[in-house]
Order: structure tokens, then C-alpha cells, then sequence
């Protein structure tokens, strides 16, 4: 009798799949209720239809058993290959900056999301990604507070959890969209750059 099992589970929006021994998807599934959010982890799971495949993640377990979240970005990639730069496997710089630092706070903050698969960044990461990126703050969470007090005083656009050098950041849904709308914009600014007549 084979050990081998295949699973595949939908998790209120998330989604995991594998294949392999009974007890490393078994790890491997335990690891992945570990990384959703308690609302989500807390649902009962129910196997994925065809029409719901098309969600906002998906993990991917490698040979080695190593889990990988991946998060599904409506902008185009040669937008996101414009404004992000991977200078390592958890390093992120900015190539294109918001006007404002806590602009390109968030932008960093997706970037980790989509590009590295880290929807909540530790707050050191979240730093030397800013300086990476030029820009010179002290203090994540006073940047991003008055940027959200004069863009959006009515809804949050991150959340925050643990303390100190534990703490990590994450975009909240109103602020994954206002990030993709600057992505947009950026965007459209580089089309209408290619489409500019030559004088």
C-alpha cells in the first residue's frame, strides 16, 4: 500500500496544494494553516472547485518540502519588473518611488507581497528595504500613520502585529487596492511615455 497522498484545500481565500508522503503533507498543510490569518484558519476547510482557483494565493511545496506562498497581482509584470528590483531571495529595493515616503512604504510593502511572497514583513526587512530603496525614515509605523492620516483618515491600508524587532507590517484589502491604483497609474504614466511622439 502507497504512503503517497495528494490534497488539495481551499481555506476561506486561501488555497493549498501537495503531493508527496502522508506525513510531510501533513506538516506541510499544519505549516500552511499557521501562515493564514486567524478569521481564515479558523474556517472550516472544503475542497477547491474549478471556479475558485483563480483567488488572490496559492502555495507551492517544493522537493525539499519548503512551503512558498504566491500572491496573484492584477498589474501587468512589465509594471512590476519596472518598479521593483530583487536584489536577493528576501531583499526588495524600489526602482520608481512614491512622491511620499509612506507612499513608497506601502509600495515596498507589496512588492514583498507579490514579488516575494511575504504578505507580513518583520519591520527591519521593511527598513533596510526603504534605505535600499533611498528613502530615510526612522520609524515604519510614524511614516505610514500620517501618510494613512491624510490618504485615507476613514479606512486602514496596513496592519500591524508583534512588538519591536518582531514586529511586522501587512497591506489590509484597502490597502493592497490603493497600491495597485498607484501601480495603475504608474503604468498608464509609462505607456503614455512610450506612445509620446519623438520631436
Amino acid at each position: 500500500m502507497s504512503n503517497q497522498i495528494k490534497m488539495h484545500v481551499k481555506v476561506g481565500t486561501a488555497e493549498f496544494s501537495a503531493e508527496g508522503p502522508r506525513d510531510l503533507v501533513d506538516r506541510q498543510y499544519q505549516q500552511f494553516l499557521e501562515t493564514l490569518p486567524k478569521s481564515e484558519a479558523q474556517a472550516k476547510p472544503k475542497p477547491a472547485t474549478p471556479s475558485q482557483r483563480m483567488l488572490d494565493r496559492r502555495v507551492t511545496v517544493d522537493k525539499t518540502g519548503r512551503l512558498t506562498l504566491h500572491f496573484k497581482s492584477p498589474i501587468d509584470r512589465s509594471v512590476l519588473d519596472a518598479v521593483y528590483a530583487s536584489t536577493s531571495a528576501r531583499k526588495l529595493r524600489l526602482r520608481v518611488r512614491h512622491s511620499e515616503p509612506g507612499g513608497s512604504i506601502l509600495l515596498l510593502l507589496y512588492g514583498f507581497r507579490v514579488r516575494l511572497g511575504d504578505p507580513a514583513v518583520l519591520s527591519g526587512d521593511l527598513l533596510a528595504a526603504a534605505q535600499a530603496s533611498g528613502i530615510n525614515i526612522d520609524r515604519v509605523d510614524r511614516v505610514l500613520g500620517e501618510f494613512a492620516a491624510r490618504h485615507h483618515p476613514d479606512a486602514e491600508l496596513i496592519k500591524s502585529s508583534g512588538e519591536r524587532r518582531g514586529k511586522r507590517y501587512s497591506l489590509t484589502k484597502t490597502g493592497v487596492v490603493f497600491v495597485e491604483q498607484v501601480l495603475e497609474r504608474i503604468g498608464n504614466s509609462m505607456t503614455t511615455e512610450k506612445t509620446k511622439p519623438e520631436r
